[in-house]
């Protein structure tokens, strides 16, 4: 019966103590936040990435989802504090306030990795690489659909294109970006026109028109 107090009372301090250490931890983050300052964060931020030999362009491409150039808020907060990087979710807040000035919700990774690193675009030699993912990102950004036709990078070169799950090369062929298709290779927009039913319906109705203009034309003359 002591035995089972003495325990009761010991586990009554130790709840104690945990909830005393969660409160000190929560005073410290609202401090720091109090006081923050993006240029601190900026630089204890790069130390880190370049500790882990990690690349910037990578973390954010991963967050990426919709291969858009935006992050949704929640989504880059709780990436950066992935990382195991020294901040919290209230310090991640200010962060992406500077970012969000909107308040929509979303988060440009390019914008955000030009203020980190202000000579970024300046040094950055445009690799292969980068000009395949600008040119997918901007014709991505030509649908007007509310869901978009969705693109995944999986790796250098490789994209799975919609609810697919074949991997797909892409590369640049005479200035062209062109995807490879059996065994062949077809221009990236031409790949999207026949692959996304967006553009597919689009390209339909286009031809439609088209074809209904130059008949009633035709009758006129006749």
């Amino acid at each position: 019966m002591l035995w089972e107090k003495w325990r009761y009372v010991w586990l009554l301090a130790w709840e104690r103590q945990r909830r005393l250490h969660d409160h000190m931890l929560y005073l410290q983050d609202v401090e720091r936040v109090r006081q923050f300052s993006w240029e601190e964060w900026r630089k204890r931020f790069l130390k880190f990435m370049n500790h882990k030999k990690s690349r910037l362009t990578d973390l954010f491409r991963k967050m990426d989802k919709d291969n858009n150039g935006l992050i949704p808020r929640e989504v880059f907060i709780d990436g950066i504090i992935g990382t195991k990087f020294d901040t919290s979710k209230l310090e991640m807040g200010a962060v992406a306030d500077l970012f969000d000035r909107n308040g929509e919700g979303l988060i440009d990774w390019q914008e955000f990795i030009a203020a980190l690193r202000p000579d970024w675009q300046d040094r950055k030699p445009k690799t292969e690489a980068d000009k395949i993912h600008d040119e997918v990102k901007r014709l991505v950004m030509l649908c007007t659909c509310r869901q978009k036709f969705r693109v995944f990078q999986v790796g250098e070169g490789k994209y799975r294109f919609g609810d697919s799950q074949k991997l797909r090369l892409v590369r640049i062929l005479r200035s062209t970006v062109m995807v490879r298709v059996g065994g062949g290779w077809v221009a990236l927009d031409e790949f999207l026109v026949k692959n996304d039913p967006c553009r597919g319906m689009y390209s339909l109705s286009l031809v439609s028109i088209l074809s209904f203009y130059y008949t009633l034309r035709y009758r006129s003359l006749g």
